[in-house]
């Protein structure tokens, strides 16, 4: 009998066994759900088809002959660690805030599929097995060990709230996470379109695509095709923090066991310097370029070229690249040079045939161009023209910044601006296995360059790309290109680039000889072709090309994270015993290193939205059918205008009214910021200024409108049922920009001495010495001022703030613990186009988040 009709019967006998157990497991668990709960319902009827699992899949459908002892150890380790993702499936559908019921036929529904696998593969074997039984279970517990610190890395930054769809981190979030549960809440509760992922009520009425949002693509979809089990309101954002955070240390052990590491202790030693990575670390304000975890899987995918069948490779592959794209397409874009590099590399080595790598490369070429078609990417969308604006550093992965083992400021080099976006530390833990590594490969090293010499060569590129022609170079260094760059005439730089591509060419023939079993008219083929391509997308075109790689420095991260596996890869392949407890100390060395990044992710993920307290926003777009805003996010200025426009935009998405503008990765053709946005509102639209549109409505107070000041929105409409004038605040004007005090906030170059600190996410500590602030005044009052400040209080004890301006009496607030608190302070008459405020904390500790200055009649 063929293996194919072996493996399909046994796959049917499997059904008929699994049908069996998994009703006994539903029947049981569907009547204990009532009484003791999903978790303890789950588990009982997981138990008692044990019993029935391990006899009709030995006796029957495999009709094994293996020894019991070893069969039953297996069958019941595999047992748990099913259970364990059944239960770990079950926990994902809570946290979403999915139906019960259907959670736990979902989480049912997993075993089968993980069971068939892993009894065929590990417990009832047709061979005997090569590996002991102690192996295997040392291999199990690597796998489940690395799943474990991920957990562990997310339980110690997760800040209270933060796993709950439903607390108050998630209501109205700030920054990447508010766009991408906008766009979450948009996409669920609108119907399905096409493409794939537009929803019509995002920048209605033409709408948007969710992928420009960053809110998961691939989570997007699976959630919307099982919105008749769980419902479309539900939040599946925390679940995915816990599938990235569970997948990172077991995808670094898949990527380094396919660079021939097999120790246990360097397993686990790679996993957790790959969940320590700073760059991983940092970014969950982020929830879609989080997901480091899809490079490491598609790297060990790409490594494995050779050793399984091309076609299961090239799917795996292309797979891979496919759900990267569907997570973020920075994801796969810092991934796809290192698989043709890789492929490259293993046709020379003879690994894998010229027309297996053309023909799977086309494959997944196809795969990923129906997925850009079917999705929505391929619109028509203005480019980003931001390339060079956030460049890695120079020194970046080797410079010391927020790390716990190394003193200093830690707002240096990638840290100062926008420092995220150039944050590439690798941290001390992953250097010191890098310099052992050069040390004691130091004779190997050339053996390895040509082996590898495709793969360094992608790495170089990546790295220059990253940098960019604007070059940062430590702390205070920045070398611009710009203007040198666009003076060179492209006719030169087409000769540069002849010149190097055929002194490229000759070195490679020189040094490495024709590739094995390669004849030599190919070789000069390829070359010819790569020049010819060069050619026509080269020094003319690059800068239009490489325009939508706005935070370039994020390229880097793949380079980083191929670093780590090689360092560890050619660390364990030193067989002695220091080797793993070199790499174990290294793994420690990072977890210590990387802790001031983490407390500042933990941070990051606090921050809410300018507007939260006030339900005003939301429930007047309730009320409406549709919301516009003026002006459009992408002419608003930066940083109020267009924050406030977000703020806006997720406020709105938890009524789901459709509104006109969206914040997203692609600026959508046709914007045009001369035309004016700003007329009356008709019957059922609310209208939202912000600034610099909210300071001076103008024509817009008319008998027949109703415009309610926030003090922070101006929202304008038809007066409606319910919301009558009556219970209307009284229209103040915005006479000073609004000043947001978190990182990339306007107030720093009005602040003035007192200031303890530099910026957190959040906002800025005021000391008790006092801090002082100087506010320009856009429109000069005539009358009173109120200031309103949003603050925060940041210990345990009951903490005041003291607030005053030059000519009237100080006034004192009080802070409790608790949320941010939204407090109005009215003084008297001010007197020229500046404005002396004064803050400081009278009693326990105090921050401030937000300040504006408002006229009062």
């Amino acid at each position: 009998m063929s293996s194919r009709k072996l493996l399909l019967q046994r796959f049917v006998r499997f059904a008929g066994v699994g049908l069996a157990a998994t009703a006994v497991h539903a029947a049981i668990a569907w009547l204990l759900l009532a009484p003791v709960g999903p978790y303890l319902a789950n588990a009982a009827g997981f138990l008692v088809a044990l019993a029935i699992t391990y006899a009709g899949n030995y006796f029957y459908t495999f009709r094994s002959t293996a020894d019991h002892k070893e069969t039953v150890i297996r069958f019941l380790v595999v047992s748990a660690a099913t259970i364990a993702v059944s239960q770990w499936v079950l926990v994902g559908f809570a946290m979403m805030g999915a139906n019960q019921r259907a959670a736990l036929l979902l989480a049912v529904g997993v075993i089968p599929v993980l069971r068939f696998s892993a009894l065929a593969g590990q417990v009832f074997l047709d061979q005997p097995s090569e590996q002991s039984l102690g192996q295997w279970l040392l291999n199990v517990a690597v796998w489940f060990g690395a799943a474990a610190m991920g957990l562990a890395a997310l339980v110690a930054f997760a800040p209270n709230g933060f796993l709950d769809p439903d607390s108050a981190l998630w209501r109205l979030p700030a920054g990447d996470r508010g766009n991408a549960v906008a766009g979450m809440r948009y996409y669920l509760a609108d119907e399905w379109h096409w493409p794939l992922l537009l929803t019509d009520d995002l920048r209605a009425p033409e709408g948007t695509i969710v992928a420009f949002t960053d809110s998961i693509p691939i989570m997007a979809l699976l959630a919307k095709l099982a919105r008749p089990l769980i419902g479309s309101d539900i939040n599946y954002l925390p679940t995915w923090y816990l599938i990235i955070y569970t997948l990172q240390g077991p995808s670094a052990v898949a990527a380094l066991r396919s660079l021939g590491v097999r120790r246990p202790v360097s397993l686990l030693a790679g996993a957790a310097i790959a969940v320590s990575s700073p760059a991983f670390v940092i970014r969950p304000f982020h929830p879609a370029l989080t997901a480091h975890f899809i490079i490491l899987l598609i790297l060990a995918a790409s490594l494995t070229a050779g050793r399984r069948r091309p076609a299961v490779t090239f799917s795996l592959v292309g797979l891979g690249l496919t759900v990267a794209l569907l997570i973020h397409p920075y994801l796969m874009l810092m991934s796809l040079p290192f698989v043709v590099a890789i492929m490259v590399d293993k046709w020379r080595q003879g690994a894998i045939s010229f027309p297996t790598v053309t023909t799977g490369g086309l494959c997944v070429a196809a795969a990923l161009l129906l997925t850009l078609f079917a999705g929505g990417y391929l619109g028509t969308y203005q480019s980003a023209e931001g390339y060079g604006m956030y460049g890695m550093n120079l020194l970046g992965p080797i410079w010391p910044e927020a790390s716990g083992l190394a003193p200093g400021d830690e707002a240096t080099a990638n840290f100062r601006g926008n420092r995220t976006e150039r944050f590439n530390w690798l941290g001390f833990g992953t250097l010191a296995v890098v310099v052992v590594a050069l040390i004691v490969e130091r004779r190997g090293l050339l053996g390895l360059v040509r082996r590898w010499n495709a793969l360094l060569v992608a790495t170089v590129v990546v790295t220059v790309v990253s940098i960019s022609h604007v070059i940062n170079i430590g702390p205070n260094t920045t070398l611009d290109l710009t203007d040198r760059l666009a003076a060179v005439e492209a006719s030169s730089l087409r000769i540069g680039l002849i010149a190097a591509v055929g002194l490229m060419l000759c070195v490679g023939w020189l040094w490495w000889r024709k590739p094995r079993g390669v004849p030599t008219p190919l070789t000069l083929a390829v070359g010819w072709l790569l020049l010819v391509a060069g050619l026509i997308i080269g020094p003319t075109r690059g800068s239009e090309i490489l325009s939508p790689v706005r935070a370039s420095g994020r390229l880097w991260w793949a380079v980083g994270l191929i670093t780590i596996l090689a360092a560890v890869a050619i660390v364990d392949r030193r067989r002695t015993r220091w080797s793993p407890a070199f790499l174990a100390l290294a793994a420690l060395v990072q977890v210590v290193d990387v802790g001031p990044v983490r407390d500042f992710a933990a941070t990051a993920v606090t921050g809410t939205s300018l507007i939260n307290g006030s339900d005003l926003l939301i429930q007047m777009s309730e009320e409406a059918d549709v919301v516009r805003v003026a002006p459009d996010f992408f002419c608003a200025p930066f940083p109020d205008g267009t924050f406030a426009v977000l703020d806006t935009i997720v406020a709105t998405s938890v009524a789901g009214t459709p509104i006109d503008t969206a914040y997203t990765a692609r600026r959508p053709a046709g914007i045009d910021c001369s035309i004016s946005r700003i007329q009356p509102p008709g019957p059922g639209e609310l209208l939202v200024l912000v600034p610099p549109a909210r300071r001076d409505p103008g024509s817009l107070l008319t008998p027949s409108l109703s415009c309610r000041d926030d003090g922070f929105l101006m929202l304008c409409s038809e007066k409606w049922a319910g919301l009558d004038s009556g219970a209307t605040p009284p229209f103040r004007p915005v006479i000073a920009e609004p000043l947001t005090f978190g990182l990339g906030g306007d107030a720093g170059p009005r602040l003035g001495d007192g200031w303890p600190a530099e910026p957190e996410p959040w906002g800025m500590e005021v000391s008790s010495a006092g801090a002082n602030l100087t506010v320009p005044l856009v429109i000069e009052p005539k009358g009173q001022v109120a200031l309103s400040l949003r603050v925060r209080h940041l210990g345990e004890e009951p903490a005041e703030l003291v607030v005053s301006i030059p000519g009237s009496p100080a006034q004192t607030i009080s802070v409790p613990p608790g949320p941010d608190r939204n407090v109005e302070l009215v003084f008297g008459s001010v007197i020229g186009k500046e404005l002396e405020v004064s803050l400081y904390a009278g009693a326990g500790q105090a921050g401030v988040v937000l300040l504006r200055v408002l006229a009062v009649d």
